[in-house]
Formats: structure tokens, sequence, C-alpha cells
């Protein structure tokens, strides 16, 4: 398997003369890494960085190489999901799979195929034809992860993945995630504000202070794929409490 590596250095994002990221480096190679800390400290603005998307009075400066190359606006090499997730109402689930650029380049077949099989890995191949309003919160979280998958990203954002789901939901995504993206070794970065989250999706958790700054990277020992049977485990939450002890 063909490893991607994603390369940031000295990334530093403005609004107008406000510094949100101040010059962070780091490295991504086929792993999980976990952005973690609290609101506001510039998470959310690395990834619209790394994606190219650029608000307005939004400066940005810095090295982002992917494979050593600089990524280019609009090629779908990284993909992402968002907080909710924010998905399209007035389509359906089968219409918004065809809406990436590498499934416009498909047949009608190919991009049949293509959806149903993604859809069934996720089992919600029953929704094709539902709108995302008529299906509940854990089915389009669901939706948005086959849908960005879809178009075979390089790199893969997610901005707190469960934030809006109830805990019996957030753990079954975790467990989606783990068993359908952990074993495709895309590289993955995680923004969350949630320790069992951060424990259950990370290789690494990198720990960050405002202005994006990385106070403290630690690795996570548990192997993967990680299943229930991970919350039985006492190192587990060993961890958690060592962790995120002085969380407020």
């Amino acid at each position: 398997m063909s490893q991607n590596i994603l390369q940031v250095k000295q990334l530093t994002v403005k609004y107008n003369s406000t510094i949100v990221v101040d010059s962070i480096d780091f490295e991504l190679k086929n792993e999980t890494i976990v952005f973690y800390g609290p609101s506001g400290c510039g998470k959310t603005s690395i990834l619209k960085a790394l994606l190219n998307v650029h608000e307005p009075n939004m400066k940005t400066r810095g090295s982002i190489l992917l494979d050593g190359n600089d990524i280019k606006k609009g090629s779908g090499e990284i993909g992402m999901t968002i907080q909710g997730p924010v998905v399209p109402s007035w389509l359906t689930i089968y219409n918004l799979c065809k809406m990436g650029s590498k499934m416009r380049r498909l047949n009608t077949q190919e991009q049949h195929d293509r959806i149903m099989s993604m859809l069934s890995s996720f089992k919600i191949d029953h929704l094709v034809d539902k709108y995302t309003h008529n299906i509940s919160g854990g089915e389009k979280q669901r939706a948005a992860l086959a849908i960005t998958l879809l178009n075979e990203p390089k790199v893969l954002l997610l901005d707190e993945p469960t934030t809006f789901i109830d805990g019996i939901t957030r753990m079954s995504i975790w467990s989606y995630i783990e068993s359908k993206i952990y074993p495709m070794q895309i590289p993955t970065i995680v923004v969350s504000h949630d320790p069992m989250e951060a424990l259950t999706l990370g290789d690494r958790i990198l720990f960050l202070s405002q202005s994006a700054k990385i106070v403290k990277e630690t690795k996570i020992p548990f192997p993967h794929p990680r299943t229930d049977e991970l919350y039985e485990n006492p190192s587990f939450w060993e961890m958690k409490k060592q962790l995120f002890r002085n969380e407020k």
C-alpha cells in the first residue's frame, strides 16, 4: 500500500491583524492524528488552510505539501466532513454521492455501482432516495463519510465528527470510522474536544493552546481495530484520566 505524506511547515493563519494559527509544524503519514484543544484555539482554521479555503480577511502563509507537491485547489486530494454534518437538504443521498469531481468522470453505470457499494459498506444503501432532513443524525454522519470517501481523497479531515450526536450513536460512528476508514490507511486529521473520541480514533494526539500552539504530543498505544472492548480496558480509562486531568 502506498503511503501519502502531508507536511505542514510554519503554517500561519491571520484574520485581519489577529493571528489564529501561529507557525504550526506537523507531518502526517498513513495514520490518524487528533487536534485537541479548547474552542477558538485555531483547530478549524488549520483545516480551512489545508483545504485552501480563504474567507474574507483571512490570510495564510507557510508550506503545505502532499507527497512533496503543493496541493491544488479543487483537486479533491483532501476530503472533509464537517460538524453537524452540514449537507444539502434539497438533494437525495444518491445525488449527493454523484457530486464529487472524481465521480463525475465515471459513466452512469460505474457511478451507480460505486455509490451502492460504498453506501452498502456503511449500511445505508436503503437511504439512496431519502433527503437528508428525513434521516437521523447518525445516518447523516455515515452518509457524509461515504460521500467524502467516494471522491477517493488522499487526506481526510474530520471536524468534530460527532459533536451533535447522542452518546450511543457517537460510539457507533467511531466504530464505522475504525472499521471502514482506518483499513484504507488514509492520512486522517480529527478535530475534537472529546477525550473519548481522541483516544478511540487517534494514533497521536496533538494538544493545542491558543493560536494553535502544540503544547504536548501523545502517542496512543492501543492497537487497531479499536472495538467496544477498548472501553473495558482499565488502561484506557487511566490514560484518559492522566491526559485530560486538567481539562476544564
